[in-house]
């Protein structure tokens, strides 16, 4: 039995994962229907458009990614296309799982089981309701993949794979902007040939994005409002986001920030450990974990300095409260479950071991808490698909979808 478990114990743990992701949020699947950007832009403008649609920036920058979703799904009955688009999402958020398991990962930690229980905690973080099973955040994912694959050495035998996938994160968002100082740094610690390569891609990806950026105008800024520069505000950002929305989930956190007064304080005080440990394991961490701890660093920086979807006034306020945008905050919670893994290992200094181990302890109210993310509501997809299937040729349908169906419309001529 030991042996069989040793044999298969990869693909056993990564069929656990595809059903731990479903049971989350099954709606997505089992009643699959467009939801926003997956509609309005990845499906409809690859029906309407073709291929061509491929090198169509959105919002300032090329997004490969879920284009390539939309082209997808087109291959399957417009009625199983949200279906289609629902299970790509899947693949592309359980590749970091697949990643953790792999030998691969050995730099961040020798022990399988230990980045195993890491790959649990990363598929039952509590605050990813926004981003679960939607293709228009799978960049997210895909960016945690390529960071974990730009920082971490894999055999020769993948460097295609390890390529494309950073090509393809590349060209879906500013994510090459991300990956060059750990693709550059990379490259000077080891001279190779085939870390020169990756260098190069990230280089050109993040050259063409940051053209792209810097040449898109907009009627619409993208954030508006006064930023409050001050290290309190920063903190608050930091203290909510990276800890307590990740250990309790945001629904708990404000529920006791609603039933006592003093816990925004007492919470602010809780989590100057949590990034004591933060830098504890990535002073301590191997030089390609450190590698990947800047890429995640790096990822919450921009979210603060270039705040997006964010229109008030007091802007640092509103990144602290806000759950519409939490996966812009994605890597670097994994990174912050990462360190309290790490440091919650029998080899650590007793208070440090014990720190981390208390934290996890923390995390598993907030798993228990939101385990399941509630369904998106039914827009009868299924209806607008029957109606769509007997149009003629020329005729056009709106399908309006989650989550403003005043804004979030689909238009489709049929061909």
């Amino acid at each position: 039995m030991s042996n069989f478990l040793k044999k298969y114990r990869v693909p056993i743990l990564i069929i656990i994962a595809v059903f731990i992701i479903i049971a989350r949020k099954p709606g997505n699947l089992f009643n699959a229907q467009f939801v926003a950007e997956d509609g309005k832009y990845w499906f409809a403008d690859c029906y309407n458009l073709g291929i061509r649609c491929l090198w169509l920036p959105q919002d300032g920058y090329l997004q490969t990614v879920s284009r390539a979703g939309g082209l997808i799904s087109l291959a399957v009955p417009f009625r199983y296309s949200p279906l289609a688009m629902a299970i790509l999402a899947l693949l592309i958020q359980l590749l970091p799982v697949v990643l953790l398991l792999s030998d691969r990962l050995k730099q961040l930690s020798p022990n399988f089981w230990i980045r195993a229980f890491l790959a649990l905690l990363y598929i039952l973080m509590p605050n990813t309701n926004g981003s679960y099973l939607f293709l228009t955040c799978s960049q997210w994912y895909l960016a945690l993949s390529a960071g974990l694959l730009a920082a971490f050495s894999g055999k020769p035998e993948w460097k295609w794979f390890d390529r494309f996938i950073i090509l393809l994160c590349g060209l879906s968002g500013p994510f090459g902007i991300l990956l060059f100082p750990i693709g550059l740094l990379k490259w000077l610690n080891t001279k190779k040939k085939d870390d020169l390569i990756v260098f190069l891609i990230i280089f050109l990806t993040a050259l063409a994005q940051l053209w792209l950026i810097l040449s898109f105008k907009s009627t619409t800024p993208r954030f508006q409002g006064h930023i409050t520069w001050s290290i309190k505000a920063i903190y608050s950002v930091l203290n909510i986001q990276l800890v307590w929305n990740l250990l309790l989930s945001p629904k708990i956190y404000w529920l006791l920030a609603s039933k006592f007064r003093a816990w925004h304080t007492i919470a602010a005080l809780l989590s100057l450990p949590v990034f004591f440990m933060a830098a504890y394991s990535f002073y301590k961490n191997s030089y390609q974990a450190k590698l990947f701890y800047l890429f995640a660093f790096t990822a919450g920086a921009v979210g603060i300095i270039f705040p997006m979807g964010i229109d008030r006034n007091n802007l640092f306020y509103n990144l602290a409260v806000n759950t519409e945008q939490l996966r812009y905050w994605l890597i670097p919670m994994t990174v912050i479950l990462a360190s309290l893994v790490y440091c919650a290992g029998t080899l650590r200094p007793t208070a440090i071991k014990y720190a981390g181990r208390g934290y996890l302890l923390i995390l598993l109210i907030g798993i228990f808490f939101s385990f399941r993310y509630p369904s998106i509501p039914d827009f009868h997809f299924s209806d607008y698909a029957k109606q769509f299937s007997v149009l003629k040729p020329g005729e056009k349908i709106e399908i309006p979808m989650f989550p403003v169906p005043s804004y979030w419309i689909m238009d489709l001529t049929k061909r």
